[in-house]
């Protein structure tokens, strides 16, 4: 049994070391350092959804429940962390050769619909932003061209910015989520998402889902490739 230990990083990064550790093979991923004990029940019913996933704990390591640890904070050493996505650089990272970035790498157990019609969803958080994307455009263009409905995943403070700056709230209802488990469904059953870089991006990639990023231009932890077809500013 292998221990996957997180010191630092957020949920997307966590979602970003799955096809890493898969290949590794099955163990407990292990949070401590700077996280708190939230992170539990936040992505930990995601995280066991993973058939390689066999445990998700959090505090002092253990050392009895397991026979390899692999320090995941190795991530942020890797010298070119900000010009290859983070799947690869796990890889790199955790000395893994020859590998092979393959979607979906996210697993759901479960693949029923949590919303009926047809529908998209927005995300947009207070960092990595370009303002040259006009949401404005991209939501009449949703509205205009497709029979979609339109949802927002985010904190109540970051739809309520969003509609106070963009409008359309009574076209754009925010879903209410649980956890990334739920996340992951609403994403798996959506035509299409449309955010910034934000973890729902990194649950869209995971599932294999169509996306379209608003994309900031010049910051260090954006300027890594992403298919020209996918940035928002073409909307």
């Amino acid at each position: 049994m292998n221990c996957y230990c997180f010191g630092m990083g957020g949920h997307g990064d966590i979602i970003y070391s799955l096809p890493s550790t898969k290949i590794l093979g099955d163990g407990i991923y292990w949070f401590n350092g700077e996280f708190s004990p939230g992170i539990i029940d936040n992505i930990g019913p995601l995280l066991m959804e993973q058939p390689h996933v066999k445990g998700v704990k959090f505090g002092p390591l253990d050392a009895s429940m397991y026979d390899v640890c692999y320090d995941m904070n190795v991530l942020w050493k890797q010298p070119d962390l900000a010009n290859v996505i983070l799947p690869i650089n796990f890889a790199r990272a955790l000395n893994i050769k020859d590998f092979v970035l393959e979607y979906p790498y996210i697993t759901l157990s479960n693949m029923e619909r949590k919303i009926d019609n047809s529908y998209v969803i927005i995300g947009k958080t207070p960092r990595y932003r370009n303002p040259e994307v006009n949401w404005r455009n991209v939501i009449e263009n949703i509205l205009n061209t497709t029979p979609h409905e339109i949802y927002f995943n985010g904190h109540e403070a970051e739809y309520n910015d969003f509609i106070s700056q963009y409008g359309y709230g009574d076209k754009i209802a925010r879903l209410q989520c649980k956890n990334f488990l739920d996340i992951a469904h609403y994403v798996c059953g959506a035509e299409a998402i449309y955010c910034n870089q934000t973890s729902l991006l990194t649950v869209a990639q995971g599932l294999g889902k169509d996306y379209f990023l608003e994309k900031e231009p010049n910051h260090l932890n954006c300027v890594w490739n992403i298919p020209e077809e996918t940035i928002l500013t073409k909307c």
